[in-house]
């Protein structure tokens, strides 16, 4: 789903908005970084949020193509210039990024062109990569898109998505691309064709919420809940208002009438406790996750909600133990560890006096996955090297710190 963008620092719309405004200039690269760190960080919210997360790998993968046509159309101006070493590079970081089999496919054949030209042996003439429009967008049919995005959901809310007709389906295309405005007419257009019981009103809600429209979208997700009381997707949405509202009393008001099969859910539970989070009631927090672990099992939702409460308390030893759990159950699944969970251990370790050669490596790390904060990982290493005795390194990164 589409989360209003309420909080500030190190939120997933924080990262998306930065990623936006990086897309803008064309600095594709950084998009993606920022794009992808949002990703994860979707993990510290409610697990109800997978349309959310689909828009945001939407943009990883549109701010991967971008990049990959932006290196072709450089690539082609180094082949006119007969510069083809330097060509080929382009057009392999070009056939990496790109997820478009088509157009890996003529990037493949492209090269093999390049490395004959490269050896003398053939001309190549100057051909279009892939069509694309006058701003030279890829060209994605709405239903296409649509149906990308809809297949996240259930098989039985994906069928019923798919009846809601074309007005549905364009302000749902509307919404996951960003466009509220387009996407609140049209929305409110299928409203008046779906009446009955429809799933229409959360997503017209969502798109009232990033526009602005809070008492439209209340009014709109209160309905909504009488016909599905147990949606947690949209009592997620409403605490998000009422948060941003500063209505924390309210909220867990809200939370204590929901339907008893659902109110000892762990994306309730998370609603509770960022509740009691903002109302600074940490401790209370920590009882509802330290409850649902005990009560449920590990939950890594539950653990980085955990780990960022303790580190509100000042328990930064705790914190750090919860975040090197985190890291650790993700090394032994063989997913990479989550550049946001490694920059809290870190931190927290660093703040405890932990100048091992295994923090170092992590702020090492970290200023590749994390360059818009480089300079504040740089004094970091430096300290740290510092402490190891290696003063000529030390003294090398406080110069790339700018100190």
């Amino acid at each position: 789903m589409v989360f209003l963008k309420i909080f500030s620092g190190r939120s997933p719309e924080g990262f998306e908005k930065k990623g936006d405004t990086y897309a803008e200039k064309m600095e594709y690269g950084l998009a993606i970084i920022e794009y992808e760190k949002g990703l994860g960080k979707l993990d510290d919210r409610s697990s109800g949020d997978k349309n959310y997360r689909t828009k945001l790998a939407e943009k990883v993968v549109s701010a991967k193509e971008a990049l990959a046509r932006l290196h072709i159309r450089n690539g082609e101006d180094l082949v006119s210039a007969s510069v083809f070493d330097e060509a080929e590079d382009l057009f392999d970081l070009a056939a990496g990024l790109t997820e478009d089999k088509e157009l890996a496919l003529k990037i493949e054949n492209r090269l093999k062109e390049i490395r004959k030209k490269s050896r003398g042996t053939e001309n190549i003439e100057m051909i279009p990569l892939n069509s694309q429009d006058e701003e030279g967008e890829f060209i994605h049919t709405e239903d296409e898109h649509f149906t990308a995005i809809i297949s996240t959901l259930s098989p039985e809310e994906n069928k019923v998505y798919q009846s809601y007709g074309n007005n549905f389906k364009a302000g749902y295309v509307a919404l996951h691309n960003g466009n509220f405005k387009t996407a609140d007419e049209k929305l409110s257009l299928a409203l008046n064709e779906n009446q009955n019981n429809s799933f229409v009103p959360i997503e017209l809600a969502t798109a009232k919420i990033n526009l602005g429209r809070y008492d439209d979208a209340l009014r709109l997700l209160k309905g909504f809940i009488l016909h599905f009381p147990a949606s947690t997707r949209a009592y997620t949405l409403i605490c998000e208002i009422l948060w941003e509202r500063r209505d924390f009393d309210q909220a867990q008001n809200f939370l204590l009438s929901c339907l008893p099969e659902i109110s000892e859910s762990v994306p309730v539970m998370i609603l509770k406790g960022e509740t009691c989070f903002y109302q600074k009631k940490f401790d209370e927090a920590v009882s509802i996750y330290l409850g649902v672990i005990e009560k449920n099992g590990w939950d890594e939702h539950i653990a980085r909600f955990l780990a960022k409460t303790y580190e509100a308390l000042g328990l930064k030893e705790e914190a750090r133990s919860v975040y090197g759990e985190i890291m650790g159950k993700c090394q032994g699944c063989g997913k990479r560890p989550d550049p946001y969970i490694m920059q809290r251990y870190a931190e927290n370790s660093f703040a405890l006096g932990d100048y091992s050669t295994r923090v170092l490596e992590m702020f090492l790390n970290l200023t590749k996955t994390d360059p818009e904060n480089q300079k504040h990982y740089f004094q970091k290493i430096s300290t740290i090297y510092s402490h190891l005795g290696n003063h000529k390194e030390s003294q090398r990164f406080l110069e790339f710190a700018g100190s």
